[in-house]
């Protein structure tokens, strides 16, 4: 009996395989694509006894609401049982006995500060909602103090950055905390190269105050203005064949637990739970303070150019990634075009630059000349020539997509346009990698994104396309030479033949793996690379609300042509992108394929560990993670 339950416990053992600012209020410019805004695993050592902070007076109509009969004992056994073998146990030696830790009935507990007219929408413009009560606590003290009342009371308190996630990640009816407030970069350790802050600290902000001190991130998104708490938890990532999502960064981490109060974890303490927690949805706690590993600052020198060959992108595909920090295509549906954006360090007097480099660019106003002559030769288009020259690139293909966003031949031609933008585009440019990293990634939209994994790099001198062996979804057939190629060229394809509106860009691009169990990008090959691929649908700003619902319904009609190849390939969405189905019989094929992937059964015993109320979770959540699932 005793081998069968270690053998259940190591299958369930961990494998290793949200923005400082306000809530976005509705009502933006038009065309505006500016974001708005333990027990350890030898229980002979004990930890010490957990201390509670003492509270203020609680107000007169907030019960504190001790734990069920039985409870603490039922998820004490069930922590013990699953964290044997794992390296930690859900349990905590609190003041009264080793058991779990939940708010000391003979406590106060009461929670201040929060709106009722909160209106939030996400960046993208796809989800709304107006929580019954949204929290900005003011320094950790209130946190804490909020999280705990919250458990006492069982209200939903899900954690929420700037919303940028476009999907509906962040935000619940019932209840919803940003951390605006505690966004301050609390040490910079220039020796060991590291950056402690306040999860509410933004990106932008982070990178900013470790400019000064001549370091940066590794990696970050196209968009800076994601909270670090909501940004590392749903494993965003840059793009670089040598770079991990951003959560392997993290060395250090706080959370504050409903159920367990405030815990701290590293690659040291409580490594296997950390490496759970780094990717936690906002759903095992809500992450507080973060440490984070950092690199000297630098420049990037970048080429972009377009390749209308997948024969000629193949061939070159694998040195690419080998040979360039940053790696990213944009294909273009309904066109041969692919467009390549390279870029390395760049260290003046030492980098060579290519004589191109010299040559003067072109200027916008003539690069857009084939995006601007289109949307003014379209008998519905109700702008002067005066009024489209005031428009950027975005803009103008906002405005295009605007006159037939449905119509395959409209679109089709609208990507021509943004081909010959491109090409008018080719060539180089430097400056600090803040700036090179950051692009447009245009206004309102539908969107999703794919991470699967691809195996190791080739080295320089073998043949390009690596090993023969058994494909990554367990075929017997030898591997692709460019399976990350092959995905979209095949997805390219389909969006063909079903004829479906697809506009610019298809964009992939690549990280290396994580150790975070949860990331899109989990693996335990740390050679392992991971491919990331992102479809768009846009919500160009002079639709009506049937017209957006025909964008949104036409939009799901993609994802699900493509789910298909997605489940060939084992491409899982990434968690700020993921939609969860409509269709019971697509959701419960989603669920599945997220229980073989990740530790779920892992996650879902810590969450009702650390949550046992549930009250750091929404509707996305549950219905993703209430039922578990298998174990892979």
């Amino acid at each position: 009996m005793r081998g069968q339950q270690l053998l259940l416990l190591r299958r369930a053992s961990f494998r290793t395989s949200t923005s400082t600012g306000q809530p976005l209020f509705r009502g933006r410019h038009p065309y505006s694509t500016t974001p708005p805004s333990t027990i350890p695993s030898n229980p002979t050592h004990p930890p010490p006894t957990a201390e509670v902070s003492p509270l203020p007076p609680p107000l007169p109509d907030v019960p504190v609401v001790a734990p069920g009969p039985g409870s603490a004992n039922l998820y004490k056994a069930a922590a013990v049982v699953f964290g044997i073998g794992t390296g930690y146990a859900i349990a905590n030696v609190t003041d009264e006995s080793l058991g779990f830790f939940w708010p000391n009935p003979k406590r106060d507990a009461t929670a201040r500060g929060f709106s009722t007219e909160a209106s939030v929408t996400n960046w993208s413009a796809t989800h709304a909602v107006d929580p019954k009560k949204y929290y900005e606590p003011h320094n950790m003290e209130e946190l804490e103090l909020l999280v705990r009342d919250a458990h006492a009371k069982g209200q939903r308190i899900r954690p929420v950055g700037t919303a940028l996630s476009p999907n509906g990640l962040g935000m619940d009816k019932d209840g919803m905390v940003c951390l605006s407030h505690l966004d301050k970069v609390l040490d910079i350790d220039t020796k060991t190269q590291t950056v402690t802050v306040q999860a509410g600290a933004r990106v932008s902000q982070v990178l900013e105050a470790l400019g000064r001190h001549g370091l940066t991130l590794q990696n970050f998104s196209s968009i800076q203005e994601q909270q670090l708490g909501g940004w590392t938890q749903v494993a965003a990532h840059g793009t670089g064949a040598s770079l991990p999502t951003v959560e392997e960064q993290i060395v250090r981490m706080k959370l504050v637990t409903p159920a367990s109060g405030v815990i701290e974890l590293s690659e040291t303490q409580d490594p296997e739970l950390f490496g759970l927690a780094k990717v936690g949805l906002g759903a095992l706690g809500i992450v507080s303070e973060l440490t984070l590993k950092c690199i000297p600052q630098h420049e990037l020198l970048e080429r972009t150019y377009v390749v209308n060959s997948f024969k000629e992108l193949k061939r070159d595909h694998h040195r690419l990634l080998r040979e360039y920090r940053h790696v990213r295509y944009m294909w273009l549906p309904h066109t041969d075009s692919i467009v390549v954006v390279i870029s390395n360090p760049y260290e003046e007097g030492v980098t060579p630059l290519p004589p191109s480099f010299q040559t003067p660019s072109i200027p916008e106003s003539v690069k857009l000349t084939a995006v601007r002559s289109l949307l003014l030769s379209h008998p519905a288009c109700r702008l002067s020539p005066t009024d489209a020259a005031a428009l950027g690139f975005t803009e103008l293909r906002d405005a295009l997509l605007d006159l037939a966003p449905l119509d395959p031949s409209w679109v089709g031609r609208v990507n021509a346009a943004e081909a010959n933008y491109w090409k008018a585009s080719e060539g180089y440019r430097k400056g600090g990698s803040t700036e090179i990293l950051g692009f447009d990634c245009g206004g309102q939209q539908w969107v999703l994104e794919v991470a699967f994994p691809i195996g190791r790099l080739p080295k320089e001198g073998e043949k390009e396309g690596g090993r023969k062996g058994l494909n990554w979804w367990g075929g017997g057939k030898g591997e692709t030479e460019t399976k990350d190629l092959e995905f979209v060229n095949r997805l390219r394809t389909m969006i063909r033949e079903k004829n479906l509106p697809a506009p610019c860009p298809i964009e992939q691009r690549w990280t290396a793996s994580s150790t975070a169990g949860m990331s899109p990008a989990s693996s335990r090959d740390r050679e392992e690379v991971f491919s990331w691929v992102g479809v768009i649908m846009y919500l160009p700003p002079g639709q009506d609300e049937d017209g957006r619902e025909e964008i949104e319904k036409t939009f799901r009609r993609y994802v699900a042509e493509m789910e298909p190849l997605c489940e060939e390939f084992g491409a899982l969405p990434h968690w700020a992108k993921i939609e969860v189905p409509k269709e019971e019989g697509a959701r419960e094929r989603l669920k599945a394929r997220l229980a073989g992937r990740y530790p779920v059964a892992a996650f879902n015993i810590v969450r009702k560990g650390f949550d046992p109320k549930g009250v750091l979770g929404n509707e996305m959540v549950e219905k993703l993670f209430a039922e578990g699932g298998k174990e892979r």
